[in-house]
């Protein structure tokens, strides 16, 4: 089954405090004449008033044009019935009455005095006959309505709310049922008894006495809600919900503390029987309130939900929290606390803001922050989110191996299957293990080796500042992860090893046209996209922000990177700092050395469950489609792709039945105009940022660098429109494996890494265009039970979804299979060491890798220009160099490595020269015919042929379906 921290934390806890502050006060209605006076002041009830007792009350009324007016009124009840008689009448019309309030009387000194307020919300006639009840009156439940949505129970007090409570345990509601709030609820004061303060009692008890069915809020608001009890589990305004709508409704000025599945609205989302039942909870709000779980122990906490059960599904939509204060140790989210195993949560257009997400041990996030499978759509916060800190400690009772110290993330702490889109962060992040500004981690197990759920992430960004002690990135801490088109431009921090502006730390990854504009430090293992990845690509990324560790391993791209990488189009006009190993676009990659057990990763997808439970009913992007088949897909490039995806998890199928037709088309409207806007608006902040942030400085004047840093930005400008026309993004990821699978056939036979792909696992494959996968069981490390592992048959570097077969390689063979084709650099380097270990392009390259058709201009003073040390048999070819004070273009004592047609501009030649090396005047370098074996007519273009003009990449050879080795 799958495993996830967040999981076995769940049984250490029993599923079963806060500061003073000044209490939002109801206005008081004028007690002038108001125009509403007329001459009927005599009104009637029955067995709706049988348990109110006391003689002097005031009515309050909301009129027809929306003014609430009050009447001070005397009460007798004789032959069952209530008669009131008002001091002052009502003139004809229709009114609603919200309730009576009455003053207590008792000799307790402590309730003696208080105002509250009887229940009895219904709809009233004034004629000139007299005053005429308009509402049924339903007995069973003891309110007013006949729970329909044409005549839903009406609900203006806190005694309709317990009402509801008290209608659930007698078995009086449905899923069916509705009820509708007519006017805001202020809770002061609301259950105190003599020497006790009181405390709300939850709707829906328990899981199985679930709140059912529809709550319209109507805007309207809920102030003042007190809960205080931190062994309760559900504490919120709705304890449990099961098949439940709730609706527009806010929760202002709440103070609530709880054990585990604490939140404002709903604590507790849980399903009955075997049965993936839907809830849906939409345009609600929470403003200045505190909601914490039990300082050391409090479990699920979230502003608008504490918690989902396994087997449910969970749509949020439109919610926001503002100003709000949130606590707990494990799984604290902005909007939602924790989901667990086999639950499905779908989150759109709801934000967090001004306010603190805080988790003494493990996944805080500022929207969510821990979910099995989640999907979130336009969501933003700007709230602080905080995870571990070492002086937290760790629980009594928990195991030793036990990560409590990981997931923090601007919006999501920690997730199994994920999918983020259109989401921005602004808030301040900082955690310990697995930090992003977008997603902190998601971390399976770490016993034997590491394994990690997917995840996808596109037009997202952050802008918050990220820190953490290791696996820290500007948009991800550490996953198997899909990237396109994001951009981090907060800065990122971590104090011992793995940073990355754009991941932490990843075992298999694609980033595509993405970009990180912030600074980028660690200890070690820092990089512009990832500090380590172990297997991926990347594709259009530019980095242009400083990247600087203290020890060793910084790439403008990649700190370090395993046998299995294709890097194409990447470009980096950043300055590099550090000891060793610096290199423009990656500080050292291969596998020339076996790799410890920190470095490799086993990248497990981790859910059996997922599989069987989804496969044919949610269209998980880039892994299961609605046929069931697995499939390879790692980006959404387009509007209609995504709203494909979103429209029917929530409209076509999911939750259909709580919708219905009108609304549904008004909602798949209105969620394709929100994100078509905020992917236009991330796609413009991003071009503008591009063109902003685009400043390098260099020591020569004679070369037009500036003018052919532009014409290279315009052609990767280009190219990003056609990836983004129709299927072409299909054809670029196809030309990126096959561009690294022919280099495989050039080292090993293609019937060997056939064999260890398929020896994975004895499974079923199942088939995806021409994409052979491989679907099986093994055995999960950290609880011996079963896992799934979808792994690619030896060959898919562009998509996500695949796994161990790579790693097999690189620890069965000696072979790598790495790419670096048409990468630029432009950011100089500042190394503290002599060692040879640096590169303009790559600082170490490991045996069999390949550097094709790439452009250094970056500065440097030890290493080589182009590769600092290339190991045996790496190729270099058709690159050239203007960097200046390297003194070599690559080390060429590596026996069997193979360069052709290198050239340098002769104003700044290395120290060390070689026949492979060939050096041009400046009257050379922009001639096509000084560079031999060059392809200008797609890989090269010379922008112009003034003096001072040199060549930079053109369009991209991944255009192409088999571009040439």
């Amino acid at each position: 089954m799958k495993t996830n921290c967040f999981y076995l934390l769940l049984f250490l806890f029993v599923l079963s405090g806060c500061s003073d502050r000044d209490v939002i006060t109801p206005e008081t209605p004028p007690t002038s004449r108001d125009v509403y006076e007329g001459p009927q002041d005599q009104v009637t009830f029955s067995n709706e008033t049988e348990d109110f007792s006391y003689g002097e009350l005031t009515f309050y009324f909301k009129t027809p044009d929306g003014s609430i007016i009050h009447r001070n009124a005397k009460h007798q009840r004789f032959s069952g019935v209530s008669h009131f008689s008002m001091e002052r009448g009502l003139k004809e019309g229709k009114y609603l009455l919200l309730y009576l309030e009455y003053t207590v009387k008792s000799e307790c000194p402590d309730i003696n005095g208080l105002k509250r307020k009887f229940g009895l919300c219904c709809k009233l006639n004034v004629t000139k006959e007299g005053i005429q009840l308009e509402s049924t009156y339903a007995g069973n439940a003891k309110l007013f309505g006949s729970g329909t949505q044409d005549d839903p129970y009406l609900i203006s007090s806190p005694e309709d709310l317990t009402k509801i409570r008290y209608a659930i345990q007698n078995g009086v509601i449905t899923s069916s049922s509705c009820f509708s709030q007519v006017h805001d609820i202020y809770m002061d004061d609301y259950n105190k008894q003599c020497g006790w303060e009181g405390n709300w009692y939850q709707i829906g008890q328990s899981s199985t006495h679930p709140f059912t069915g529809y709550y319209f809020g109507n805007g309207y608001k809920i102030l003042n809600l007190t809960m205080s009890d931190q062994n309760k589990v559900g504490a919120s305004l709705f304890g449990y919900i099961d098949k439940a709508a709730i609706m527009d409704l806010e929760i202002y000025h709440a103070n609530i503390t709880g054990l585990s599945a604490v939140s404002a609205i709903a604590g507790a989302v849980v399903t009955s029987g075997s049965g993936r039942d839907a809830s849906f909870i939409k345009g609600c709000k929470v403003t200045s309130s505190v909601i914490a779980g039990r300082q050391k122990d409090g479990l699920a906490v979230g502003g608008i939900v504490g918690c989902v059960d396994p087997d449910v599904k969970l749509w949020i939509d439109s919610c926001s929290v503002e100003t709000t204060y949130l606590s707990g140790a494990i799984a604290v989210g902005g909007i939602l606390g924790g989901a667990n195993l086999r639950s499905a949560t779908q989150i759109t257009n709801s934000h967090n803001s001004n306010g603190t997400v805080d988790a003494l041990y493990t996944n805080a996030g500022g929207i969510v922050g821990y979910a099995d499978s989640l999907y979130v759509y336009l969501c933003t916060n700007s709230s602080s989110v905080t995870g571990y800190k070492v002086e937290n400690g760790k629980p009594a009772g928990v195991p030793s191996t036990s990560l409590l110290n990981l997931g923090t993330g601007g919006i999501v702490g920690g997730s199994g299957i994920s999918t983020i889109i259109t989401c921005s962060n602004e808030g301040k992040v900082s955690g310990y293990r697995g930090v992003g500004g977008i997603l902190g981690s998601t971390l399976v197990s770490v016993n034997p080796e590491a394994s990690y759920n997917n995840t996808f992430v596109g037009y997202c960004s952050n802008k918050g500042t990220v820190k953490g002690d290791s696996y820290v990135g500007g948009l991800c801490g550490e996953a198997q992860l899909a990237v396109y088109k994001s951009y981090n431009d907060g800065a990122v921090e971590a104090a011992n090893e793995y940073a990355g502006g754009i991941i932490g730390m990843t075992p298999l990854s694609t980033i595509s046209n993405s970009v990180n504009f912030a600074p980028v430090s660690a200890s070690g293992y820092a990089g512009g996209m990832s500090g380590m990845m172990v297997t991926g690509s990347l594709a259009l990324d530019v980095n242009m922000g400083p990247v600087s560790v203290k020890g060793s391993h910084v790439g403008g791209m990649i700190g370090i990177g395993g046998s299995c990488l294709a890097v194409n189009y990447c470009a980096n006009f950043a300055n590099l700092s550090g000891n060793t190993r610096l290199g423009g676009i990656i500080g050292e990659v291969g596998d020339k050395r076996v790799w410890t057990a920190r470095d490799k990763i086993s990248a497990i997808f981790a859910s059996a469950e997922f599989l069987v439970s989804v496969a044919g009913v949610i269209p998980i992007p880039g892994f299961v489609g609605k046929s069931g088949k697995a499939i390879i897909e790692a980006v959404f490039t387009t509007h209609d792709l995504v709203m494909t995806a979103v429209n029917y998890f929530t409209l076509e199928h999911e939750f259909k039945h709580l919708l219905d037709p009108i609304e549904r088309k008004v909602f798949s409207n209105t969620l394709s105009g929100l994100m078509a806007m905020g992917m236009e608006t991330l796609e413009s902040d991003m071009d503008q940022l591009l063109v902003s942030r685009l400043s390098v400085s260099f020591k020569d004047k004679d070369l037009r660098r500036d003018e052919m840093i532009n014409a290279f930005m315009k052609n990767r400008a280009d190219v990003v429109k056609w990836y983004e026309t129709g299927s072409n993004h299909e054809i670029y990821r196809d030309a990126m494996n096959y561009k690294r699978d022919a280099r495989y056939e050039h080292l090993l036979k293609r019937k060997q890494v056939e064999s260890i792909a398929h020896s994975l696992v004895d499974g079923v494959c199942f088939y995806a265009g021409t994409v052979a996968m491989v679907v099986g069981m093994v055995a999960t490390p950290a609880t011996g039970g079963l896992s799934l592992v979808l792994s690619a048959a030896g060959v898919v570097i562009s998509g996500v979804g695949y796994a161990n077969s790579m790693i097999a390689l690189a620890d069965d063979f000696a072979e790598n299979a790495v790419v670096v084709t048409q990468c630029v650099s432009f950011g100089n380097m500042n190394v503290t060491s002599s060692e040879k270990y640096n590169g303009g392009l790559v600082g170490e390259l490991a045996q069999n890798c390949l550097v094709s058709d790439c452009l250094n201009g970056s500065d440097g003073y030890a290493g080589g220009a182009l590769v600092g040390h290339p190991e045996r048999v790496a190729e270099l070819k058709n690159c050239l160099n203007i960097g200046y004070g390297w003194p070599n273009m690559a080390y060429n004592d590596a026996q069997g490595s193979r360069y052709v047609n290198l050239y340098y501009w002769n104003a700044f030649p290395p120290s060390h020269e070689y026949p492979e090396y060939q050096g041009l005047i400046l009257n050379q370098l922009n001639r096509k015919s000084s560079y031999s074996g060059w392809d200008f007519s797609v890989r090269w273009s010379l922008p112009d042929t003034n003096i001072g003009s040199f060549p930079v990449p053109y369009q991209s050879e991944m255009q192409y379906e088999k571009p040439k080795q």
